[in-house]
C-alpha cells in the first residue's frame, strides 16, 4: 500500500514539475532552461507574421527568452516573417527548416551561435540580415534556399561550414570577407546562378567541391588542378561577360554575362567545356567562323535556345554539347564535312528538330553520327532565302545555286 501511495505522489510531482518546465503563450511553447530563462521549444500558432517576445510571464514569474531550440519552427509553412528579440543568444539546429513561406528574417547582434540546417529548405527566403556577432555559418544552414539571390557574409565569420549554401540555385552574388579562413566541402555546391566569386587571400583551406558548378572564381592562393573545387573556371581574363584563358581571348572558358542574345567575338577559336551550361535565358547565340571546336556541355540546359548556326570552321562538337536544349528545333550546319559529335551531343531536344546543310552534302550527314539524332536532314539549295543566313553568320555570303560559302569578312 505504501508503494502505491509513493508512486501516486511521484506521478503528481512529475506532472507539476513538467507544468512548471513547459508552458504555452500565444502559440509558442517555452521550456525553462534556467531559473529565469526559457527557450522557444515549439510553435503551434497560426500567425504568418510572428514577433518573438524578449520576456514572458508564467505563474507570476518573469522569464527572459534566450534561445530558439532545435526544430522549434520546423515545417511552419504559413510563417512569412519572424522577428527575433535581442535577448536571444543562440538558434538551434533545424530551427526554421522547411518554413517554405518564410521570406525575411533578421538575426540580431545578440545571437552568437547558429546551429546546423537552421533555414534548410526555406525556398521563399529572399532577405536575411546578419549582424557581426556569429563566427561561423553552420552545416547546410541555407541549403536549398532557392529564393535567395544575394548574401553578404558578416565580417565576424571565420568558417563557412559544409553545404552552408548548397543548391541555392537562385544565388547570383555572394561577398566573402577577409575574416574567413576556411570554406568547407560543398559550401556553395550547385549554386548554378553564381557567376563570379572572389575568394579573399585570408582563406587558406577550401574543401572538396566547395564551388561545384559555380561559373568563375577569383583566388590568388595555391591550387594545383585546372578545375579547383568544382568551379567551371578560375582566374581567367574577363571582358564583356566572357571569361577567357588569357588576354589573347582565343579560348572561351565560360560566359558569366546576362545578355539573352550573345555574339561570340571573332578572336575565339574554341568554346570550352560548360561555357554556356545552364544559361536557361539564352535566346540566341552567334558563333563566328573562327571557332573550330565546341566543348563538352557547352550549351547544355539552354532551354530557351531555339536555333543554332554552326559555321563551316567547326570540326568537332563535344559530349552533351546541346543536351536538354528542349526548344532547339532549327540547326544549320555550314560545314562541308560533318563535324564529329560526342556522346549525347543532341540528346533531349525536340523530335521534330531539323538540320539544314549545304546543297549536295546531306548524304555526308545521313551517313554520319548526325543521323543518330536527326531524322530530318535537308539541303539548302535554290529558292531558299539566303539573307537570314548571311546576316546571322557574320561575314558569310552565299550563292543561290548550291549555297557555296565565301568569307566576306570576320
Amino acid at each position: 500500500m505504501k508503494k502505491i501511495v509513493l508512486l501516486f505522489c511521484t506521478l503528481i510531482c512529475t506532472n507539476v514539475l513538467m507544468a512548471q518546465l513547459c508552458f504555452t503563450i500565444g502559440g509558442i511553447t517555452y521550456e525553462r532552461i534556467d531559473l529565469n530563462k526559457v527557450e522557444v521549444y515549439h510553435y503551434t500558432g497560426s500567425d504568418s507574421v510572428l514577433v518573438i517576445p524578449d520576456t514572458v510571464t508564467n505563474q507570476n514569474v518573469n522569464y527572459t527568452v534566450t534561445e530558439i531550440g532545435d526544430w522549434a519552427f520546423r515545417n511552419c509553412s504559413g510563417l512569412t516573417s519572424v522577428t527575433i528579440p535581442n535577448s536571444v543568444t543562440s538558434i538551434g539546429d533545424n530551427a526554421f527548416c522547411f518554413c517554405t513561406s518564410l521570406t525575411s528574417i533578421t538575426i540580431p547582434n545578440s545571437v552568437t551561435s547558429i546551429g546546423n540546417s537552421v533555414f534548410y529548405g526555406c525556398s521563399s527566403l529572399t532577405s536575411i540580415t546578419f549582424l557581426n556577432s556569429i563566427t561561423s555559418i553552420g552545416n547546410a544552414t541555407f541549403a536549398g534556399c532557392t529564393g535567395l539571390t544575394s548574401f553578404t557574409i558578416p565580417n565576424s565569420v571565420t568558417y563557412i561550414e559544409a553545404g552552408a549554401f548548397k543548391n541555392c540555385s537562385g544565388l547570383t552574388s555572394v561577398t566573402i570577407p577577409n575574416s574567413v579562413t576556411s570554406i568547407e566541402n560543398n559550401a556553395f555546391y550547385g549554386c548554378t546562378s553564381l557567376t563570379s566569386v572572389t575568394i579573399p587571400n585570408s582563406v587558406t583551406s577550401i574543401g572538396i567541391n566547395a564551388f561545384y558548378d559555380v561559373k568563375h572564381i577569383i583566388y590568388n592562393g595555391t591550387f594545383s588542378f585546372r578545375r579547383p573545387w568544382g568551379a567551371l573556371s578560375i582566374n581567367g581574363f574577363v571582358e564583356d561577360g566572357f571569361v577567357y584563358n588569357d588576354s589573347t581571348k582565343t579560348s572561351l572558358w565560360i560566359y558569366i554575362g546576362t545578355d539573352t542574345n550573345v555574339t561570340i567575338p571573332n578572336s575565339v577559336t574554341s568554346i570550352g567545356n560548360n561555357a554556356f551550361v545552364n544559361c536557361s535565358s539564352l535566346d540566341s547565340i552567334i558563333i563566328p567562323n573562327s571557332v573550330t571546336s565546341i566543348g563538352n556541355n557547352a550549351f547544355k540546359n539552354c532551354s530557351s535556345l531555339d536555333s543554332i548556326i554552326i559555321p563551316n570552321s567547326v570540326s568537332s562538337i563535344g559530349n552533351n554539347a546541346f543536351d536538354n536544349c528542349i526548344n532547339l528545333r532549327n540547326i544549320i550546319s555550314l560545314a562541308n564535312i560533318p563535324p564529329s559529335l560526342g556522346s549525347n551531343c543532341f540528346s533531349n531536344i525536340p523530335n521534330d528538330a531539323t538540320v539544314k546543310v549545304l546543297c549536295a552534302k546531306s548524304h555526308l550527314y545521313t551517313s554520319s553520327s548526325w543521323n543518330n539524332y536527326f531524322s530530318n536532314i535537308v539541303e539548302m539549295c535554290e529558292g531558299v532565302d539566303t539573307t537570314i543566313y548571311a546576316a546571322i553568320c557574320q561575314g558569310e555570303t552565299y550563292t543561290e545555286n548550291g549555297f557555296n560559302t565565301s568569307v566576306a569578312g570576320g
